[in-house]
């Protein structure tokens, strides 16, 4: 029995990262393009697991921004740590002539939206102009080169870039190069990628273009579509690629459903299956020599044949060869041995001949509960399969390609056993399938607004949802039962909602708190206190409105000029009159207005000439406690004047006035003033008077 493992991998990248600076994403930086911007040469950007909306440029930093995979070798890492463009621009851009030094190593790039540069739309997901960097182990996926679209998933133009171990699917340009276009003069290497799913109007999978000499190595190109030239790949204008070890398989296009070969360019083609495209080969202004290559159709050359590649499962893009394969040691005997030491097979994958175990897994994560297919791609004459799906020594199944349910979260070691009738292997691959509980999620609209509130919730929740329970003002009781519920808030508010999803016997729970606001409609009103007396009169004022009020105007005689702004405002009338009182009230949204008319009634005089008193005294200060106003009331004898003195209580004066002949109420607003205990004194000759007030805001 023998294990594989990835230990010397490990130990070579945690060997470079010894001799290197380490900034930690998001410890160091919250953002990978922060932590590019501290960076010096040589550093490491190390990023953990999770999605980051931004869009990174290297801007000339020679460093390497990595996930996980680097310090592990575990390729869950990849598709865990996600660069997400939110298709507001390139999601990954090499542009200030950064060299090999300049590395991305284990993520997802998706969702980049090409943004114009050069009068086109260059490379959605990764853009290298005047750059070599090195791309190594990343997904690039799902991203669109619209307009004048060059290169939806990748774009390179004079660049000498190396790509290892990438993905490039489910990406389009709306011109060329939906997957990936090579430009100007660029000497690009592809090995061990696969380009799979991408759609454009020329080279739906690859375009070369310009003077570009690209080499690719072990290179899957899969059901990629063109609707004019190139379902596969493209070669325009001087190009010379070497293609080795290719499959070319189910790509589609008017002409050149595999290849398409133009405008003086030549294609060395070795090693490579062309299968099952809509047509093989096309040229137009160009030629080929393609040797030791499986041509469907069949194609004249040295050791070229036209037989069935007999792929493991090729509709589901499983392309590995079986035991019975014409292409096994049929490669150009003067290629590099394979691996087992036999002569080179046809096609990007070997079939190891001698007994070894090995195996695929789709999906590698998800939620319970998973469903996960598993395909044998052990070599050698193989008789007998024992697989064991969670490493507990019992063996689950004896099928070659089966599938198991897994109805339990964790982290599951698959182990493989195969024998040929006289030897064995095992193969054990830890931590392989990764199944995760369900994870409530939801959005809604609107969020806010005037009360009663319809909202729309919409379940976003991960997994294989069974039954959902939404709580819509998380009071503790169950609301809704669908999926995707309306609800209606009565009630002005504030309200968290909670949500909580099952499968099985297992579940998971999403609050979010003060979520939904509801508010009442604008309706102005107020009120004034006193609203009729002697000038001068002094007139509290109350805004009485409803809503959320962010603006106010008030005009206390109606005469069109705005008199304050503040929520409840005082006014001295001065002169006798009936004066009409105007608000007007908005929330930003919705306004309201009050007119009031000959709401203030002033008299000429506050001083009673009929009711002289006949002594001065300060007779009381009402309320108290009060909050912002206090009336004054208090007698001036005929024949003297009196001085009111208000003062707090470190002894500062903070108010005083002459008052003559008469029955006095003077209205004092401490708005301005400190909440705390204030004194008010009446002075004359005949008196000397004090009342303490209290001021509590």
């Amino acid at each position: 029995m023998k294990m594989k493992s990835k230990c010397t991998i490990i130990l070579f990248f945690l060997t470079i990262i010894m001799l290197q600076s380490l900034i930690n994403i998001p410890e160091d930086y919250p953002t990978i393009q922060q932590g590019i911007d501290a960076s010096i040469m040589g550093d490491t950007i190390l990023v953990q697991p999770g999605t980051y909306f931004e869009n990174i440029n290297f801007n000339g930093h020679n460093v390497s921004v990595a996930s996980l995979f680097l310090t592990t070798g575990d390729s869950t890492y990849i598709e865990t740590t996600i660069i997400d463009g939110s298709n507001n621009g390139n999601v990954v851009i090499f542009q200030n002539g950064e060299s090999p030094f300049a590395r991305l190593i284990g993520f997802t790039i998706t969702h980049g939206l090409a943004e114009l540069f050069w009068n086109y739309n260059y490379g959605a997901g990764i853009r290298c102009t005047y750059s070599d960097p090195v791309i190594l182990n990343c997904l690039v996926k799902e991203n669109n080169a619209l307009g004048y679209g060059k290169g939806g998933g990748i774009f390179c133009s004079y660049s000498c870039a190396e790509f290892r171990n990438v993905i490039i699917e489910d990406n389009y340009a709306n011109q060329t190069g939906g997957g990936i276009q090579i430009n100007n003069t660029s000497h690009i290497v592809l090995d061990n990628v696969s380009i799979t799913n991408n759609t454009s109007m020329w080279g739906g999978g690859l375009y070369i273009y310009g003077d570009s000499n690209p080499e690719l190595s072990r290179v899957k190109i899969i059901n990629n579509v063109a609707s004019n030239e190139g379902g596969g790949i493209i070669c325009h204008v001087n190009c010379n690629p070497v293609l080795t070890n290719l499959t070319i398989f189910g790509n589609n296009a008017p002409s050149g459903g595999g290849i398409f070969i133009g405008s003086n360019c030549f294609v060395d083609i070795t090693n490579t299956i062309l299968w099952n495209n809509s047509n093989e080969i096309d040229i137009n202004g160009g030629s080929v020599n393609i040797t030791y290559s499986n041509i469907e159709g069949g194609y004249t050359g040295n050791g070229n044949i036209n037989e069935d590649p007999l792929f493991i499962d090729p509709q589901n893009l499983s392309f590995h060869l079986t035991e019975q394969s014409p292409c096994i040691d049929a490669g150009d005997p003067d290629s590099p041995l394979d691996p087992d030491g036999t002569i080179s097979d046809i096609g990007r994958y070997y079939f190891y001949q001698n007994l070894e175990a090995d195996f695929e897994a789709f999906p590698l994560i998800g939620y319970v509960s998973l469903d996960v297919q598993f395909t044998d791609t052990s070599s050698g004459n193989i008789v007998n399969w024992e697989w064991d799906f969670n490493n507990d020594g019992i063996i689950d199944s004896y099928t070659q390609n089966p599938s198991f349910l897994y109805t339990t979260p964790g982290n599951y070691t698959i182990s493989l056993t195969v024998y040929d009738g006289q030897d064995q292997d095992t193969v054990i691959k830890e931590n392989y399938i990764t199944v995760n509980n369900v994870e409530a999620m939801f959005d809604a609209t609107p969020t806010n607004g005037y009360s009663p509130l319809e909202v729309e919730f919409s379940d976003l929740s991960l997994g294989n949802i069974t039954s959902w329970e939404w709580d819509f003002n998380n009071d503790g009781i169950i609301d809704s039962y669908l999926q995707d519920p309306i609800f209606t808030y009565n009630s002005v508010g504030v309200f968290s909602v909670k949500l909580t999803v099952y499968c099985g016997n297992y579940s998971n729970s999403h609050l979010i708190s003060d979520f939904i606001t509801t508010y009442e409609h604008v309706d102005c009103d107020f009120s004034g206190t006193p609203i009729s007396g002697q000038a001068p009169l002094y007139v509290h004022f109350t805004d009485l409105s409803s809503g959320i009020i962010s603006q106010r105007l008030w005009d206390f005689n109606n005469d069109g000029f705005i008199d304050s702004n503040d929520p409840n405002p005082i006014c001295c009338y001065e002169e006798s009159g009936l004066f009409s009182v105007y608000l007007y009230v908005s929330d930003g949204v919705e306004n309201d207005f009050e007119l009031k008319n000959d709401y203030i009634n002033v008299t000429a005089t506050n001083v009673c000439n009929l009711n002289i008193p006949n002594k001065t005294r300060l007779n009381s200060c009402y309320p108290n406690p009060f909050n912002p106003i206090s009336h004054i009331s208090f007698d001036v004898k005929n024949d003297e004047n009196a001085l009111l003195d208000i003062f707090n209580a470190k002894g500062q004066l903070i108010l005083s006035s002459h008052f003559n002949p008469g029955h006095h109420v003077f209205i004092w607003n401490a708005e301005k003033q400190g909440s705390g205990i204030y004194f008010v004194k009446l002075k004359s000759d005949t008196c000397n008077e004090t009342i303490k007030v209290i001021y509590l805001k």
